[in-house]
């Protein structure tokens, strides 16, 4: 059952984190006073910026974390059932059972998860001489302190 647990946190939560984060985008974008995008801080960067986006990032992903928590809740017989699944050709070696489980895996998965959620919190949009494009500027202007 930790395996399960852990994938669905480290996969299913990841792509709920990206769209609540996009979600946020999109609505806080309409707000003179509270739109941001993620990952830009400012022409000049500013800490009241990064720490804007990381109250943002904090609330987005205590969501995420109580939904994954009540979908593990829910569905936990059959998870309990796919995880036995997943492992029974490992139960005849416990040893390297326990090895991917508690070690292998979950390595693997929060360096993956941890890389693509990096991509996606960090700006990317620049134009080709590099310059923050007028738009996001102007996004950014709204929120200065």
């Amino acid at each position: 059952m930790y395996l399960i647990n852990f994938l669905m946190d480290t996969c299913l939560g990841m792509v709920i984190a990206v769209l609540l984060l996009r979600a946020c985008e999109k609505c806080l974008s309409k707000s003179e006073t509270f739109g941001f995008k993620s990952g830009y801080y400012g022409q000049e960067p500013s800490w009241a910026n990064w720490a804007y986006q990381i109250w943002i990032w904090l609330g987005i992903v205590i969501v995420m974390k109580g939904i994954i928590v009540s979908l593990i809740w829910f569905l936990r017989v059959q998870l309990e059932s796919l995880g036995d699944w997943a492992l029974s050709p490992l139960v005849e070696y416990p040893h390297l059972e326990l090895l991917m489980v508690m070690i292998i895996i979950p390595v693997v998965s929060n360096a993956l998860a941890f890389w693509i959620t990096d991509n996606f919190l960090k700006s990317n949009k620049t134009s080709k001489a590099g310059e923050i494009d007028l738009e996001l500027q102007e996004a950014l202007d709204l929120i200065k302190c």
